[in-house]
């Protein structure tokens, strides 16, 4: 099946019980009549409407099999919202040059461990503040 025939059956069902929203009905209704849409729109859609990462791009009832990819065996395994998140980016990442891979890779990491730190900081602020004890 492809991917605009996937989108296409993922719109008509997240909103078969739901009325369009103004702001999109006319696209929306266009894709479900079989009008191709791109990568970012798909994502936008998603993100607008309150369904989970890659939602458009996950065919019907479909397993995927991480033979190859993730288990090393046969085995088929559900991949959530998160890990196709991660999959794809790590997609893009290996499209790029590995010099700048690395880098935008090393921008992250700094970036998430500063908001660990900083979420890190406001629980013990939170703890100290309320006089709870420490776990």
């Amino acid at each position: 099946m492809e991917i605009k025939d996937i989108r296409q059956q993922r719109l008509k069902e997240w909103f078969a019980d739901k009325k369009l929203p103004p702001k999109d009905a006319s696209f929306i209704s266009q894709v479900i009549g079989g009008k191709f849409i791109g990568e970012r729109a798909a994502r936008r859609l998603e993100n607008d409407h309150g369904m989970p990462a890659f939602y458009l791009d996950t065919p019907f009832g479909e397993e995927v099999s991480s033979a190859e990819n993730q288990t090393g065996g046969s085995k088929s395994v559900m991949i959530s919202g998160s890990d196709l998140r991660l999959k794809k980016a790590i997609e893009l990442l290996d499209t790029l040059p590995d010099d700048e891979a690395e880098l935008l890779l090393n921008e992250f990491l700094m970036k998430v461990e500063s908001r660990v730190a900083y979420y890190d900081e406001k629980f013990r602020e939170y703890v100290e503040k309320n006089k709870l004890n420490k776990f």
